[in-house]
């Protein structure tokens, strides 16, 4: 059995690591999370994590194909460094749902 896969930040990637899981930190540009992204689902692992911030930088259609194959299953997870700190937890909301302010 293959391990799990994760490609996001460095800190978030050394608990994955920890974990067990093989890690990615590619650089935080869109054709580096894609390249990454391909890779790890091209190697068959059980399971690929991608951090929140390197989701962004996909193509959405492509995230949703990937997600709605199931092989290998895909989940979006959040990252120790976050999305700058806020905490405005309604802002964070709204910003989800597509309607920030």
């Amino acid at each position: 059995m293959s391990c799990p896969v994760f490609i996001g930040d460095e800190w978030t990637a050394a608990g994955w690591r920890l974990a067990g899981a093989r890690v990615i930190v590619p650089a935080a540009e869109a054709a580096s999370a894609r390249s990454a992204f391909e890779q790890a689902c091209g190697d068959s692992p059980s399971l690929v994590l991608i951090g929140a911030r390197f989701a962004r930088l996909l193509d959405p259609d492509a995230l949703m194909a990937a997600r709605s194959r199931l092989d290998p299953p895909v989940l979006v997870v959040g990252e120790v460094a976050g999305s700058g700190g806020s905490d405005d937890v309604a802002g964070e909301i709204r910003e989800r749902m597509g309607v920030a302010r």
